[in-house]
């Protein structure tokens, strides 16, 4: 493949907390991982490249609108869309998810990223949740965002603290700085297998 391109770095300050915290916890052999929100592939990259790669026959699914984002969709295209372990999927993330959680959890890591506003990202979080294995990590960007305190609209704090809050007995806080990274326990905090 051809090097890769981006015209902005959104992901590259997170590299050394996941090798630390996050690659440790990815099962051997396949595996199977989701973003929402890709953006131009910047994350998309280096989860391909350090989780994915490790066995052919693991997978990530890139879930974007792209509205309005043309030139970044093309970046993505160019840089990640052809890899063969990658699956593309233009829409709303709810509409990838919803149909996912009838179906027995799928995915052992999953990025976060995609619509910051409280509402929607609650959605995500808890739709995400259910599609995710026992002992799978989930990443959130934007716990303590810069600016968006004081909108009108409910912040990424607002809506993580909820998920945090409803989930507390099935969750491992692993990192809760700027961003969440959560495991979801085997058996949750006073619970039976």
């Amino acid at each position: 493949m051809s090097e890769r391109i981006f015209t902005a770095d959104l992901f590259s300050h997170l590299i050394s907390l996941w090798r630390f915290v996050i690659i440790p916890l990815i099962p051997k052999g396949p595996v199977r991982c989701l973003e929402i929100g890709s953006y131009e592939g910047k994350a998309s990259s280096w989860i391909l490249d350090s989780i994915v790669k490790n066995h052919s026959d693991s997978r990530l699914d890139c879930v974007d609108l792209w509205r309005g984002l043309e030139e970044q969709e093309r970046l993505f295209d160019t840089n990640i869309a052809s890899e063969s372990q990658v699956t593309k999927f233009k829409d709303f993330s709810v509409n990838f998810l919803a149909p996912l959680v009838t179906q027995p959890p799928m995915y052992d890591f999953m990025y976060i990223d995609g619509d910051h506003r409280g509402e929607v990202l609650f959605t995500d979080l808890c739709l995400a949740w259910r599609c995710l294995k026992k002992k799978g990590v989930m990443a959130v960007v934007h716990y303590l965002p810069d600016g968006i305190e004081n909108s009108d609209v409910p912040s990424p704090r607002v809506a993580i603290d909820s998920f945090l809050k409803i989930h507390k007995s099935e969750i491992r806080l692993l990192e809760k700085s700027r961003h969440l990274i959560v495991q979801k326990r085997a058996v949750p905090l006073g619970g039976q297998e």
